[in-house]
């Protein structure tokens, strides 16, 4: 029995060993292979329509999607072959997706006689598919599907049998896809649901730490939105800007957003962004700080043709202790200023800044030191002139302010010669006027002598404007003035004296003098001047201690001559030849340090 079983088994391995490496065991196969689309029609297989077109559309666009039914209009079953439903694409990474949205396959897994299947096509617009082209999709089926046994090189299998087709070519889609950048003007648009932004009012809370008192004002935050209203994404920007408050209200930005400064983001259609923006911080000082934020929105590679802009003004308002400062800047040396209640609001009495609540009044009083030769010849308020007087009144304080009683001598407030300055001087002169380095008090009497004290004015005014700060309150150097101009030149080694204490501050400055104050002063401002001998014909006239000074400023051309060769070293020096050296010391020194 044994031997009749094993000579069995190998007479089935000699048959199998014959046999192809795949062959039917049971049932029959048709291979129909590729076939037209009428021919498939034919077998009960058909789509509906065959050809389809998205309308050309942008990158991020999204077109309406399009639709096609698979019928099976037979008498027999068809059953699937392969792959996700009956359409296989021929290229799997087209931008053309597909998914069955109605219908149903029996319990078999096919379609029966009579039913239909419909397909939802929706375009990827992304921008890895830009350009245009067709996909064409292949249609599969089985007729009379039926299990059959197969013998392979790996053994026994069972698979489906009957009559196979494909149809390729059974629905072809064109699509264009352009990028962004081929977007026409008017088509991006957006919606903001604010105007303004406004933070109201605050007060101050104040606490100490390491020994400083602080100001703090919890920071705030607000928001607005933006819809995008177009018909593609766009990139949107955000920035915020304090120029109004940074510097007059604060050293440092008081506003503020969460918005990412590092790149754009985008906003695709219908989708709305909020906008957070804050607003505080510490040692804010009393007065409304305005601000804005500014957007931008654009298409990707588009953004000088397609461009919206906005800004939103920022606004809030700073109390300390329910009201402003008013800070008192007078220089002290001729005469003195209080309050109306008698204290002492000089610079350097520790009270320079008056504390005002809101909408109340405050009142300075200013009384020269020597009535009979000296006034009050103007008033500085937020560096404007508002005239002299021995009084000023700030009444329903609003905001903060500045305040400056400028004393001089007599009482005209213009001092006696040229009004104006001359033709030569003029353009040069405003310039001085326009950068805060040319005061009030020196802006008269032009063709008149400059005196020491106030040329040392003019050369603090320059080195404070960009170099140095202009404190306060320290011990005056010399017997008969207290200045505080004067003392910080005499300290950054600008000026000195005439001896014995004196500075002799109402003396005319001579040439000589003047060409040594600047050729310091050069040094002062990161500017030194090089080494150059003088040519003029009056050379020995000049003092020893002033040569190497002249020779610096004639190859400078900072100063010239007197005309003739000639230097006149001793010679007296106007206001308006003051103000121009001034200025060219100036126009050197910001040209070499790029500022």
């Amino acid at each position: 029995m044994k031997k009749r079983v094993l000579s069995l088994c190998l007479t089935l391995a000699m048959v199998l060993a014959f046999l192809p490496s795949r062959a039917m065991a049971a049932g029959s196969t048709v291979e129909l292979g590729d076939i037209s689309i009428s021919e498939g029609e034919s077998y009960g297989f058909t789509v509906s329509p065959h050809e389809l077109s998205f309308d050309t559309c942008f990158v991020g666009e999204s077109p309406e999607p399009l639709y096609v039914t698979l019928t099976n209009t037979g008498d027999t079953s068809l059953d699937d072959f392969g792959g996700d439903g009956y359409l296989m694409p021929d290229n799997k990474s087209n931008p053309v997706r597909w998914k069955l949205v109605e219908g149903k396959l029996n319990s078999n897994g096919e379609l029966d006689s009579g039913e239909s299947l419909t397909y939802e096509l929706t375009l990827n617009t992304s921008e890895r598919y830009v350009g245009s082209g067709t996909v064409s999709y292949e249609g599969q089926f089985v007729l009379n599907s039926h299990a059959v046994t197969s013998i392979t090189s790996g053994g026994f299998g069972v698979g489906k049998g009957g009559t196979f087709g494909s149809v390729p070519g059974v629905l072809t889609v064109d699509y264009e896809i352009k990028p962004l950048s081929e977007v026409k003007g008017g088509d991006i648009a957006w919606e903001i649901n604010t105007e303004s932004v406004d933070f109201g009012t605050h007060d101050d809370t104040e606490y100490v730490n390491a020994g400083r008192l602080i100001h703090w004002y919890p920071r705030e935050t607000k928001t607005f939105s933006v819809t995008n209203k177009g018909k593609f994404p766009f990139l949107l920007e955000v920035t915020v800007s304090d120029d109004e408050a940074t510097d007059k209200i604060c050293a440092y930005s008081v506003f503020g957003t969460t918005f990412p400064k590092a790149y754009a983001k985008t906003i695709k259609p219908g989708q709305t962004e909020t906008i957070e923006v804050n607003a505080g911080g510490t040692q804010i000082r009393p007065g409304i700080a305005g601000g804005e934020i500014k957007l931008t929105a654009y298409y990707e590679e588009s953004k000088e043709n397609n461009t919206l802009t906005a800004t939103i003004p920022l606004t809030s308002k700073y109390l300390h202790l329910g009201g402003y400062y008013i800070q008192n800047l007078s220089d002290t040396t001729y005469g003195r200023v209080k309050d109306s209640d008698g204290v002492d609001r000089a610079t350097n009495s520790g009270n320079s800044f008056a504390e005002v609540k809101e909408g109340d009044s405050f009142t300075f009083v200013m009384t020269p030191y020597d009535p009979k030769n000296y006034t009050v010849i103007d008033i500085l308020v937020d560096g404007k002139s508002v005239g002299g007087a021995n009084t000023y009144t700030f009444t329903n304080v609003q905001e903060s302010h500045t305040f400056e009683a400028v004393f001089g001598p007599g009482t005209d407030i213009k001092a006696p010669g040229a009004a104006e300055p001359a033709a030569w001087a003029k353009e040069t002169v405003e310039k001085g006027i326009e950068l805060g380095i040319i005061p009030a008090e020196l802006q008269s009497g032009y063709d008149q002598p400059i005196t020491r004290r106030d040329f040392c004015v003019l050369a603090d005014k320059l080195y404070t404007s960009n170099w140095g700060e202009s404190w306060t309150g320290m011990s005056s150097p010399f017997t008969d003035i207290y200045d505080d101009a004067v003392t910080r030149m005499e300290y950054k080694g600008v000026i000195n004296g005439v001896g014995n204490g004196l500075f002799a501050p109402n003396d005319p400055l001579t040439r000589e003098q003047a060409a040594t104050i600047l050729a310091r002063l050069a040094g002062v401002v990161e500017s030194p001047l090089g080494d150059a001998e003088p040519t003029f014909d009056d050379n020995a006239d000049v003092s020893g201690w002033a040569r190497a000074a002249v020779g610096q400023m004639q190859a400078s051309g900072i100063m010239g001559g007197t005309g003739n060769n000639q230097f006149s070293p001793q010679g007296t020096y106007t206001r308006e030849q003051s103000m121009v050296t001034i200025m060219r010391l100036y126009d050197i020194a910001t040209e070499k340090l790029g500022r």
